[in-house]
């Protein structure tokens, strides 16, 4: 059986409201059994339309090289959406805030000048009142160095997370875009359907007003073939 412009219409009616015909996986324990109910009843429908029926699998199979057929340009619009997304931004802004990351690392890994054997802490003493001259001048620049250090790594993490809140927030985006691609592409294969089913039913109805034609005519000539063997 030929499957019609209706089919199709319908079919991929069906098909907007439960995308599991497309993407054929039925999630959950119950998952197998709920997508064969949910064919038995896509059958059901395409072969009420009146045009001859086809049985479960053959509708499946319609569906499978309909999919085969639109594969490519999906891929294409996909490889599209993938170059203009936001991938690369993010790779070459991970690599600044690595190298940032490298600097800190090497800031606080500078030795620290112990010349005047003056013990050197990272926590000031509290209720003690001492003179060190100069060494106390370098204590100081070392636990605000390192203070430093500290700041600029904690900048460097909520860049980095800031990033990839970003790049996730892009990916349903990305998605919802490409779903309407291919609901469109749907749209215009109906629309391809409908002026083909259109131009055949022209060519049919042409083709029986010849078939009437030749009739009559034929028609004619017998009757004037026995007009003259009388």
């Amino acid at each position: 059986m030929r499957v019609r412009m209706e089919h199709w219409q319908l079919l991929l009616e069906l098909c907007d409201r439960n995308p599991e015909l497309i993407t054929n996986k039925f999630n959950g324990p119950e998952g197998k059994a709920k997508g064969h109910a949910l064919w038995k009843t896509v059958t059901s429908k395409l072969n009420s339309l009146g045009y001859g029926e086809k049985p479960m699998e053959g509708w499946r199979k319609a569906l499978t090289d309909w999919k085969s057929k639109t594969k490519s340009k999906a891929a294409a619009i996909k490889r599209e959406m993938q170059k203009t997304g936001g991938g690369r931004n993010a790779k070459k802004s991970f690599g600044c805030k690595t190298e940032s990351g490298q600097a800190v690392e090497l800031r606080n890994k500078t030795p620290i000048d112990t010349s005047d054997s003056i013990p050197v802490t990272q926590n000031k003493p509290q209720n003690q009142v001492h003179d060190y001259g100069q060494g106390s001048g370098k204590e100081n620049d070392c636990i605000e160095d390192n203070e430093d250090g500290d700041a600029e790594q904690r900048t460097v993490k909520k860049t980095k997370l800031v990033s990839a809140t970003k790049s996730i927030r892009l990916r349903p985006q990305q998605t919802l875009h490409l779903s309407s691609e291919l609901i469109q592409l749907n749209r215009e294969t109906v629309e391809m359907f409908k002026i083909l089913n259109a131009n055949t039913e022209s060519i049919a109805n042409n083709t029986e007003r010849i078939v009437s034609n030749t009739q009559s005519i034929a028609s004619s000539l017998n009757i004037i073939a026995n007009v003259l063997q009388k």
